[in-house]
């Protein structure tokens, strides 16, 4: 049986073809007229890597209030934590907008929209105002945003930095600034998250935990059989 509450939640995507969103136009009208509050969440997917591994962060963006114009600003001052090749990592978006749409148009993807240049100490992500778009009311509560969610199973936005082969192990903070507001009136939020890079040690780690149940098994099995033969002696 389904609930009422489930039952009530309306989809959030207009047209599962395009994956267009339905936005709230009359909340987003509202929210425009309202001082905007913001907070960056980020979300490492593991606390720790190895060497030449991938960090991996989701990134949301809670809060409410209209805003004109917005950037991520994500540093990692380490000059031996990101590889020396081409490529240092990837910052993509799960939605993306619509150009010259009026009213805003969204859709989500199954496939990440890689939108910015990730660099040796750092990645800059320009947020437009749009996206932080309502499009689920609830009763007595500031409606739920786009950028507060995940859309075909991905994160607002998600970092991915790849990491040097030749890093010393240890803990490196990583440091997110939020900046938004307009010409008149501009807001900071600040977060840090550490990423632990592994020595040998807690590299082989794992392999030995596998080891320890192997034998372990082995040895349940071994009594086992045992047992068996006994009962049949």
């Amino acid at each position: 049986m389904t609930s009422n509450a489930t039952a009530e939640t309306p989809n959030p995507v207009r047209d599962p073809d395009t994956g267009e969103i339905d936005i709230l136009e009359d909340a987003w009208e509202e929210m425009q007229g309202t001082p905007p509050e913001y907070t960056i969440i980020p979300v490492p997917k593991k606390s720790n890597v190895d060497p030449g591994g991938t960090i991996e962060i989701d990134l949301y963006v809670n809060g409410y209030g209209g805003v004109s114009q917005s950037k991520l600003q994500i540093n990692y001052p380490y000059p031996d934590l990101i590889t020396k090749e081409e490529r240092k990592g990837e910052l993509n978006y799960s939605i993306w907008l619509a150009e010259d749409s009026e009213p805003p148009a969204i859709y989500s993807t199954q496939t990440p929209q890689e939108e910015h240049r990730v660099g040796e100490w750092g990645a800059t992500a320009i947020i437009e105002p749009e996206l932080f778009s309502p499009f689920r009311d609830k009763d007595c509560a500031y409606p739920l945003l786009t950028s507060e969610v995940t859309f075909a199973e991905c994160p607002f936005l998600q970092i991915k930095l790849f990491t040097s082969e030749d890093v010393d192990s240890g803990n490196y903070p990583i440091h997110y600034t939020f900046t938004y507001g307009d010409q008149d009136d501009v807001s900071q939020d600040h977060k840090e998250t550490v990423v632990h890079i592994n020595n040998a040690r807690e590299r082989r780690e794992p392999w030995v935990t596998r080891g320890a149940i192997v034998i372990v098994l082995i040895a349940l099995a071994s009594l086992l059989i045992q047992a068996w033969n006994t009962l049949w002696v």
